[in-house]
């Protein structure tokens, strides 16, 4: 059986998957002005994908990693747009990174 590469590049890691950047991540608030980072992915795959998510890797003024804001979807349709919302639940990130 042949496992898929282990790819650290996020960029790589959407074309890889037939995935597209449809509007590159921000950070914002919520309707409840929660902090998070917000963006699109379109799937170009041709097909329905059972998952698909994102991490976001969060740091500290000091730059510490400190957390991670995530979100997935399940079942995504072929040639579809998914809006994400990682929520930020501390007071003290500076910063994130995409992975």
């Amino acid at each position: 059986e042949t496992q898929a590469p282990e790819i650290t590049d996020p960029v790589a890691k959407l074309s890889y998957n037939k995935l597209e950047t449809a509007t590159e991540p921000t950070e914002g608030r919520t309707n409840y002005g929660s902090q998070c980072i917000n963006g699109a992915i379109k799937n170009t795959s041709g097909k329905q994908l059972s998952y698909v998510g994102v991490t976001f890797a969060l740091y500290d003024q000091d730059g510490n990693q400190i957390g991670t804001a995530i979100d997935n979807i399940n079942d995504l349709t072929a040639d579809s747009t998914w809006k994400y919302i990682g929520n930020i639940n501390r007071p003290d990130v500076k910063t994130s990174g995409r992975s």
